[in-house]
């Protein structure tokens, strides 16, 4: 799919298994997959806007009524799946993606007769965001002002869960597992260019700036737990409940600022660049290219915590595993910021020359996150 810049489009994967339905089969796959490629591109500024969310639910609202919600095959497996690339490209370039990605069973009864049980929510989202600026100013002026400026933009705001609530699962002969996992990847690389040339008899002046940015935001969260409910292995098989967050971040900026004056006297040349790359998790900030330069160079850029959560958990849950009982979060992040930005100044004349050269570079990751993985009764001790 390519689209124009200033997109914003919604896009919706669901299975749901309802009220009294009983289904059964052999091997039973329900599954909740959004994926593809999305782009938009323009000579000028792109902003793209998605919302993407996959669900697969077994649900009974009312348990225990005369008309159960149930789920029967020699194996089973819900699954939801997002996996859409999305690629801007532009002078200014942003991807704003959000959604849910859920898969879980309420209230209804799940049996595998023969093997795994498997209840999973899988985040594997692509985003990149291109942002070039390029600026030549070669003409023969007396004076010449030349800026430039880039920004590259990605924020996934996204939960992943998998769960049971107040479920019953069973499996002979194979493991339980409930899982949520992301491991998307955000890109974002911008580059400016900015080069003026002056040339004058008498005095000459060349004016040459550039700004270059590029910024991934992660917010959301990746949660499996069972709360209430029971899971059952038989004969052989583990319960498995996993939270995990591999998600990678890579912000990268280059920037190149060059000015050249020349005259018989009074050659002026100034070159002014600055060159910012940062990825946050568990940070918003609202409108990060509208900041100054200033706020952007000092401890703070207007952030809002929003603690990253990755939490393998269960609560109030009967469990009884023939074999092991695994609760494990791993969160596994990988950031990268590299900024680079080359500043020439020159100025020449027989007498009265003069330049100016400055520049600033800025990295930063900065991680606000939780890791949990915890087993917990409220009422009273249960055996396991």
């Amino acid at each position: 799919l390519v689209l124009g810049a200033g997109t914003a489009i919604r896009s919706e994967a669901s299975v749901a298994v309802g009220d009294g339905a009983q289904l059964s089969g052999l091997a039973v796959t329900l599954g909740a997959q959004t994926g593809g490629t999305v782009v938009a591109t323009s000579q000028r500024d792109v902003e793209l806007n998605f919302s993407e969310s996959a669900t697969v639910s077994v649900v009974d609202s009312l348990p225990g009524d005369a008309n159960p919600t149930s789920v029967t095959g020699t194996t089973v497996a819900l699954t939801a799946v997002s996996a859409t690339s999305y690629t801007a490209v532009g002078d200014s370039a942003s991807n704003f993606v959000s959604g849910v990605t859920k898969a879980y069973v309420q209230g209804a009864s799940v049996t595998s007769q023969s093997g795994p049980l498997k209840i999973e929510a899988r985040d594997s989202a692509q985003l990149a965001a291109t942002a070039g600026n390029r600026f030549l100013d070669l003409d023969l002026l007396v004076v010449d002002i030349e800026l430039s400026l880039a920004s590259a933009e990605n924020v996934l705001d996204r939960s992943v869960e998998a769960y049971g609530l107040l479920a019953t699962l069973a499996a002979t002969g194979g493991d339980i597992e409930v899982a949520a996992s992301a491991a998307a990847m955000l890109n974002a690389r911008a580059t400016a260019e900015s080069i003026t040339d002056s040339d004058g008899l008498l005095g000459s002046f060349a004016l040459s700036g550039g700004g270059t940015l590029a910024g991934n935001a992660l917010l959301g969260n990746v949660q499996a737990y069972l709360s209430g409910g029971s899971a059952t292995t038989t004969t052989s098989g583990d319960i498995l409940v996993n939270a995990t967050n591999r998600t990678g971040l890579s912000a990268t900026v280059n920037g190149n600022v060059s000015a050249v004056s020349a005259a018989a006297s009074d050659a002026i040349s100034s070159s002014i660049g600055a060159a910012i790359a940062f990825n946050l998790v568990g940070w918003e900030v609202d409108g990060f290219f509208d900041q100054t330069l200033n706020t952007l160079l000092g401890t703070a850029i207007g952030e809002t915590e929003r603690v990253y959560l990755v939490d393998a958990w269960t609560a109030d849950a009967t469990l009884s595993p023939a074999g092991a009982l695994v609760i494990e979060a791993l969160a596994n992040t990988s950031l990268d910021a590299t900024a680079t930005n080359e500043l020439v100044q020159e100025s020449s004349s027989v007498f009265g020359s003069m330049g100016a050269s400055g520049g600033a570079i800025v990295s930063r990751n900065k991680v606000s996150t939780f890791t949990t993985a915890s087993l917990d009764y409220t009422s009273g001790p249960v055996a396991v």
